[in-house]
């Protein structure tokens, strides 16, 4: 007689659960003094399969408003979720004359769409 033998292969279930991106920016300080120095981080969620343009910073954010430095992009991953990833860049701005100076948003593309 002829047995049957099922072979049950067993997989890990892993949430793949899709996220809408999310940007922030955080600031050491939203005031300073002339030629005092503050540090901005870009942040940026998204899902690990998407495709990410981060935005070109220069060396100025506009004419009043100086980059002193501008860190290399970090990428991680969620230590509980895998398929969530996260990406940051810090940046060391200041300022030589007195005002007030409002910067333009910084404009990412994630999977072709824009997000500010």
């Amino acid at each position: 007689m002829k047995r049957l033998i099922f072979i049950l292969f067993s997989f890990p279930l892993v949430a793949n659960s899709q996220i809408t991106p999310e940007v922030s920016l955080e600031t050491s300080g939203k005031k300073i003094m002339i030629g005092e120095q503050i540090e901005v981080a870009l942040k940026l969620k998204v899902n690990a399969a998407d495709s990410v343009t981060w935005p070109i910073i220069g060396d100025t954010l506009r004419k009043e408003v100086e980059v002193v430095s501008l860190s290399k992009i970090d990428t991680s991953y969620d230590e509980a979720d895998v398929s969530i990833k996260y990406y940051q860049q810090r940046l060391k701005v200041t300022a030589f004359d007195s005002g007030y100076f409002a910067v333009k948003p910084f404009k990412f593309l994630v999977n072709g769409e824009l997000l500010e």
